[in-house]
């Protein structure tokens, strides 16, 4: 090669320029764009959208319900309210009417109304609920006042923070100052600033980032990194030293079972010159009020005989009927107005009579009057303490019947009620049989004690037997037929009949039986070995006390006996069933 080529080809590549690479280059620029519009979000404020109605969180949840902010006050809705802070809460359609029940107060509110009835007593309130586009909004301020709630709205972010006064939540220092996140990414737009030292709720985790609340109701995602845990707040407060809360307290004589007997009223009560005394009886329960049409309650009540009993000593709660009415009962309990009325009426009499409690026995019903009939419960109770009455409702024993037993909640009956009485007799009314057989209470009494606590029930006791008479046709079928006799009338037809009275295993009663001709006439005793059994049932479960249906029907000595069985001690005599110490 000669030097002039070598030359030639170096002065060439000296004079060369080198052209731009335009695939690199958009790539670069393209990569530029979608780190900007990705990151920008780091400095970018995330800006609320303050027209629409405020979101609402629950312990830092993003609810469903959206909340309403009107003339300075925020509302919400009442399927939020329903859902998080009362599910007992009631709108009555009929009447546009929400009912706030608590352990002492009722409440009834009128949609867009300033006026409240609490307690029957009508009262204006700043804030009154109110209504927007078919939807029923509660203000926050009776919020506070009825369930403590922790309410902070923050107008910047178009945001209400809840938190129930019964909840407990974690608290955190701020270990370095930062942006809360809209989103658990440091990529999000940010919704607020912390402080190093500052003091945060914290409500949930998600992976290394934690969702806080400041005191001004601003929220959002924070490094979990960067908070120090500080503690537990929140709960249940404990009592303190020498605080008291003035609630009402059901009745009871010295932690002794309670001995009740009912007096059933036809038409008139019995003159008390002819009743005697009833040993040991503590409460009558005489049936004089009855619903009737419209809400109207009936009054049968006797001054004289509740002279009577409190000259004796005893407690007079009067009974509040249904009649097994069903669809009255429907319409009562499908009806707010009908209600208030009613229960204006039992106040009255209530304080006309000086009574010590009601009594409601309301028997079959509709199961879709289930959470009707707890709601009047509830309404009626707080009502009723603050007179300083006890209130105790009638029910049955669990079974697959809608309209006799599964109409109850007895459960949730059982949290307002002083006392539940179940009625655990009736067991046989088309065949032969006994009318409350030892075995099929005892599994009664178990099964209830699943929803009722022990102390708050009595069992109902039969004072009465009945008597079969079962005979074979001439088409050869089996008729049954009945007859239902008091303690001293049973007593009689067994002497007159020289029947040979042994005891019957299935039942754990004593049984007669009698053959005349081709019918054969039975009898499952209700006697002194009966009552025994029944006594010790109440002590084995620990029971409140003894319910006997009704007074009346029992024989001389009859009370006198059930109070001493009450107040033994220990293993009753001819009693086959075991008890715990």
């Amino acid at each position: 090669m000669s030097a002039v080529e070598y030359g030639s080809r170096k002065d060439r590549r000296k004079k060369t320029t080198a052209k731009p690479n335009v695939a690199v280059l958009l790539l670069l620029f393209l990569v530029a764009l979608i780190a900007f519009l990705y990151i920008k979000p780091v400095w970018e404020y995330h800006q609320p959208d303050l027209t629409a109605p405020p979101d609402i969180y629950y312990q830092g949840e993003l609810c469903m319900e959206k909340g309403l902010y009107r003339e300075g006050e925020i509302y919400f809705p009442l399927a939020f309210v329903r859902r998080y802070l009362d599910s007992n809460i009631w709108w009555d359609e009929k009447n546009s009417m929400v009912i706030v029940t608590t352990e002492e107060k009722v409440y009834h509110f009128v949609p867009d109304s300033k006026e409240v009835l609490l307690n029957l007593q009508q009262q204006v309130m700043a804030h009154g609920i109110t209504a927007s586009e078919s939807i029923v909004y509660v203000p926050a301020a009776l919020l506070r006042e009825l369930y403590e709630a922790d309410i902070i709205f923050s107008k910047e972010r178009n945001t209400v923070s809840v938190r129930s006064a019964q909840d407990q939540y974690l608290t955190g220092t701020i270990d370095k100052s930062g942006r809360m996140r809209a989103q658990a990414t440091r990529w999000s737009g940010w919704t607020g600033e912390l402080e190093k030292g500052e003091t945060v709720k914290i409500s949930s985790e998600a992976g290394e980032w934690l969702w806080v609340e400041k005191e001004n109701g601003s929220m959002g995602y924070y490094p979990k990194s960067r908070v120090e845990p500080a503690g537990v707040n929140g709960g249940v407060p404990e009592e303190k030293p020498g605080e008291s809360r003035d609630a009402f307290k059901s009745w009871k004589t010295l932690q002794e079972p309670v001995l009740l007997t009912w007096e059933y009223v036809f038409s008139t009560t019995a003159n008390p010159a002819i009743i005697g005394i009833l040993d040991g009886v503590q409460v009558i329960s005489p049936t004089w009020f009855q619903l009737e049409e419209s809400g109207v309650v009936s009054d049968k009540g006797s001054q004289r005989y509740v002279d009577w009993a409190h000259s004796q000593g005893k407690k007079v709660w009067g009974v509040f009927f249904n009649d097994c009415e069903i669809d009255l009962t429907h319409e009562f309990l499908s009806d707010a107005a009908l209600r208030i009325k009613a229960y204006e009426q039992i106040l009255e009499y209530a304080e006309r009579y000086g009574l010590d409690g009601i009594d409601i026995d309301f028997e079959y019903m509709y199961m879709e009057d289930k959470e009707a009939f707890v709601q009047f419960v509830r309404e009626i109770t707080p009502l009723l303490h603050e007179k300083g009455l006890n209130v105790t409702l009638y029910v049955i024993f669990h079974s697959t019947s809608e309209r006799w037993s599964r109409c109850y909640d007895h459960r949730r009956l059982s949290e307002v009620a002083d006392y539940l009485i179940v009625m655990a007799y009736d067991q046989h009314t088309a065949r032969a049989g006994s009318v409350a057989s030892l075995p099929w209470v005892e599994r009664g009494v178990v099964r209830m004690l699943e929803d009722v606590p022990a102390e708050k029930l009595l069992l109902g006791i039969p004072l009465y037997t009945r008597l079969w008479k079962e005979e074979t046709d001439e088409n050869g079928e089996l008729k049954t037929t009945r007859s239902t006799l008091t303690l001293p009338q049973a007593e009689k037809w067994i002497e007159d009949k020289a029947a040979k009275v042994v005891v019957d295993n299935d039942s754990g009663q004593h049984y007669a039986e009698v053959q005349q001709g081709k019918a054969v006439y039975k009898m499952w005793l209700e006697d002194e070995y009966s009552q025994k059994k029944r006594v010790a049932l109440m002590k084995k479960y620990r029971l409140a006390g003894i319910a006997a249906w009704r007074r009346g029907l029992e024989k001389e000595g009859t009370w006198r006996e059930l109070t001493e069985l009450l107040k033994s001690d220990g293993e009753l005599p001819g009693n086959t069933l075991s008890q715990e110490s």
